[in-house]
């Protein structure tokens, strides 16, 4: 048998060469695997650290809401003491005290309206502002 002509260029090719090539695995084939886990990975952490912020901010939120729960009360209070000597005040005025007259004629000229009849518990105050 003959062999076919060669190319006087190319190198003389062995037969153990070409059963090397051949025991060659072929590539692999790219996986999903890695792009897919480190997506996961990513949105993963980042709910980790929203869901961090947010509970630290809702800690934030209820010191800050126990903080001026005091002062609101103390609000209430001197709300309703200044209602209570509003009220007096009105009272006074209807019995016919010169000077609460004019302290009450005073609020009314500004819009305020005092009503000595309202309960403690009524309308803001007792007071009416127009």
């Amino acid at each position: 048998m003959m062999d076919p002509p060669r190319d006087p260029e190319l190198p003389p090719v062995e037969s153990a060469d070409i059963v090397r090539r051949s025991a060659v695995p072929p590539p692999h084939a790219p996986s999903a695997f890695m792009p897919i886990f480190l997506l996961v990975l990513a949105v993963g952490g980042w709910g980790g650290f929203q869901l961090l912020q947010l509970y630290r901010e809702q800690q934030t939120l209820m010191a800050m809401h126990d903080t001026q729960q005091k002062q609101v009360d103390d609000a209430a209070k001197l709300r309703a003491s200044l209602e209570a000597i509003a009220r007096d005040t009105a009272a006074l005025a209807k019995d016919g005290n010169a000077n609460a007259k004019l302290v009450v004629d005073e609020l009314r000229k500004r819009g305020v309206n005092i009503n000595p009849d309202a309960p403690a518990g009524g309308t803001p105050l007792g007071i009416e502002k127009r």
